[in-house]
């Protein structure tokens, strides 16, 4: 069987043919076809089924140079790969990045995959197992038929400290929960996010941070600034104020306990270095 593929122009024939006709080369090593390159044509000779797959896999590079303006090696042999199976054919889905003229593709079921559950998640599902102690506790307070009645009709709304940026809420509560792992900055923005006839709460451990080594809380932090600004109030709870299976208030006085008392040693082994 012989057959031939014209291309567009000298540069596509140069991006599709590979440097001194390398991907060319590749593709009849892989293949076992006879391939000529002709200006800008490509003959493919040999038995049907593979001059089936070498059409095809010229076709697939084509259509990459077209995205992405160049076909690199990887490209060839991911494309090849597809064709002989050593990887299972993919859906043309395209994940774009913020570059002009490229294109970031799955080259294999797994990232195919991968890009599909992305674009499948909402905002919802991706944030949720972070938000669950929140629903849980909204479930509680207000039943769960209720909630979820308020969440799809926009009176409740959940979302993630990221997306309030730019945002002015009025005659609203509004509640930042885990604050302990918010930074300087994020504290800021999500403080004066505040509109008029509007409240909020803000709550969080600050024993439980979960930022970077040297990295301040902003919880911590927001304390420190705002402890003599009208109209901001803090309210610090302990031990005594867990209301949670009894033993849950005898385990964070223990841990209490092991702090202070690693606090102190700590400090008494400073002073007897420097005693010395």
């Amino acid at each position: 069987m012989e057959k031939t593929i014209s291309l567009s122009d000298g540069e596509e024939a140069l991006a599709v043919f590979g440097r001194q006709d390398r991907h060319l080369k590749r593709i009849r090593k892989t293949l076992k076809v006879r391939l000529v390159a002709r200006q800008n044509r490509i003959v493919i000779e040999g038995p049907d089924d593979q001059v089936a797959k070498a059409a095809e896999t010229v076709d697939l590079l084509r259509q990459i140079y077209s995205e992405q303006n160049s076909v690199l090696d990887d490209d060839v042999e991911s494309t090849l790969d597809s064709v002989v199976g050593t990887h299972p054919s993919v859906d043309k889905e395209r994940l774009e990045v913020i570059a002009p003229g490229k294109i970031v593709r799955a080259r294999t079921p797994g990232q195919q995959h991968y890009i599909e559950t992305m674009q499948a998640g909402d905002i919802e599902a991706k944030v949720n197992p972070y938000l669950r102690p929140l629903y849980d506790a909204l479930n509680e307070t207000m039943g769960v038929g209720n909630f979820k009645r308020y969440v799809d009709n926009d009176v409740i709304e959940v979302i993630p400290l990221a997306f309030m940026r730019g945002r002015t809420l009025n005659n609203s509560m509004i509640i930042l929960d885990e604050a302990q792992n918010t930074t300087h900055v994020q504290m800021k923005m999500f403080l004066t996010r505040l509109g008029v006839r509007s409240k909020m709460v803000v709550t969080g451990d600050t024993s439980q941070p979960d930022l970077p080594p040297g990295q301040i809380s902003g919880l911590v932090d927001a304390k420190n600034i705002l402890r003599d600004v009208t109209g901001v109030r803090f309210v610090h709870l302990t031990s005594a104020d867990v209301v949670r299976h009894r033993m849950v208030q005898n385990v964070v006085n223990a841990y209490d306990d092991a702090d202070r008392a690693a606090h102190e040693k700590s400090s008494g082994a400073h002073r007897r270095s420097g005693e010395r």
